[in-house]
């Protein structure tokens, strides 16, 4: 199969791609848009154009975006990967075969040409926090087409599962994680049947938590949340819950230092105060907030429940 120039104008200069090490597989996330429209909606973005470095159509043509040159596509690691994007949403869309077999075709080229083995080929899922391909991208059936281009006499039991489905990154691919410990962990609640993934940047998943299940967390990455027995969740997927904490004795003073805290901070919640008896105050906070309300109280030394 023959790679189609597209001829698609960018804004300023590309720059050349100098080292490949993953091919990352994405989709526009879109029914019906072509390259070119991908490439408009890519320029409204203020990017320079199309993200990705290849289009494979739903006929099965392979379609040239930025080539060989640097990518938009994924966050951080553009500089040495490229970006294969299967026009559709395979959200909502299945995966033909024409389309399946032509992106193998090209995905076999790039890895022969690059030097790169089959594990190198990832979803954009597998290095970032998002469902990118979609659910009902067929990436073990693309793996195993790769395979079969790499080597026609591949047959489909010669790829072990283990192989195709656990990718194993490096440890600096992946994002760092702030830890709560037990002390700050707090519960979340997943709003839709939640995958659990073993590694930070979401990748390999481990299993599926049912939707209203609440859970605590016990760390966290610019996107996902770490969960208890080892394992993480997108941020998306889950809603913190509310927790109301009680102080003991506020004085005029500390009230003062209580609020100017949270308006430095930007915490929107409202400071309730009890003055009868012994003056004393309560807040209804979640998540990240929480967890700083708790410490500045700790390291105040005031108490609270």
């Amino acid at each position: 199969m023959t790679i189609q120039k597209t001829n698609l104008k960018f804004s300023g200069t590309l720059s050349p791609i100098k080292k490949v090490t993953k091919i990352v597989v994405h989709h526009p996330a879109h029914p019906t848009w072509d390259i070119h429209e991908v490439h408009n909606y890519h320029k409204a973005k203020g990017w320079s154009g199309i993200g990705y470095n290849y289009f494979i159509t739903k006929g099965g043509v392979q379609q040239e975006g930025r080539g060989k040159y640097i990518g938009a596509h994924c966050v951080g690691k553009n500089s040495y990967t490229l970006g294969v994007s299967f026009q559709g949403d395979f959200d909502k869309q299945e995966l033909g075969d024409m389309q399946l077999k032509a992106g193998a075709n090209l995905i076999a080229k790039l890895l022969r040409e690059y030097g790169l083995q089959i594990n190198d080929v990832v979803r954009h899922k597998d290095l970032a926090a998002t469902d990118c391909p979609g659910k009902n991208f067929r990436f073990d059936d693309l793996k195993t087409a790769i395979l079969h281009e790499l080597n026609p006499n591949t047959i489909k039991h010669d790829v072990p599962k283990q192989q195709v489905e656990n990718v194993q990154p490096k440890q600096e691919d992946l994002p760092k994680v702030t830890s709560l410990g037990d002390k700050y962990s707090f519960q979340v609640k997943a709003m839709q049947d939640t995958p659990v993934y073993e590694y930070a940047n979401l990748s390999n998943r481990k299993k599926t938590l049912r939707e209203g299940t609440v859970f605590s967390v016990y760390g966290y990455t610019y996107a996902s949340w770490a969960v208890g027995g080892g394992g993480f969740v997108m941020m998306k997927h889950v809603d913190p819950v509310p927790v109301t904490l009680t102080t003991g004795g506020l004085n005029k003073g500390m009230e003062e230092e209580f609020r100017a805290f949270l308006k430095k901070e930007g915490i929107a919640a409202e400071l309730n105060l009890n003055k009868t008896g012994n003056p004393s105050a309560s807040i209804t906070v979640q998540g990240l907030d929480l967890v700083k309300v708790r410490q500045f109280l700790d390291q105040k030394g005031w108490y609270y429940k």
